[in-house]
């Protein structure tokens, strides 16, 4: 029994030894795969961010061109509606020249 005494302390610590290395390298191993995950995170965020940005831009384009629009078509009716009522106080005479 004492040389199994003496034995088992070495063999314990071993198993403890190598237990600790396992899990040293499984945490490292875990770690590693997380980082790497909140990198990968962190890109498509950035991504995301890009293209936020770049549809608030052609969001705020299409309003610009939609409000130059809206003035055109003022303008437009505003000049059809001065010919309309132009065009009556005109004499023929004027009109077939």
């Amino acid at each position: 029994m004492g040389v199994k005494d003496r034995g088992s302390p070495c063999n314990s610590s071993n198993k403890a030894s190598i237990s600790a290395t396992a899990l040293s390298e499984r945490d490292i191993t875990t770690s590693l795969q997380m980082m790497d995950a909140l990198k990968t995170q962190m890109e498509v965020q950035k991504q995301l961010h890009d293209q936020l940005e770049a549809q608030r831009v052609l969001q705020l384009r299409i309003e610009a061109q939609g409000k130059c629009l809206e003035r055109l078509l003022e303008e437009q009716h505003t000049k059809i509606g001065g010919a309309e009522q132009k065009a009556p106080v005109e004499k023929p005479e004027a009109v077939q020249n």
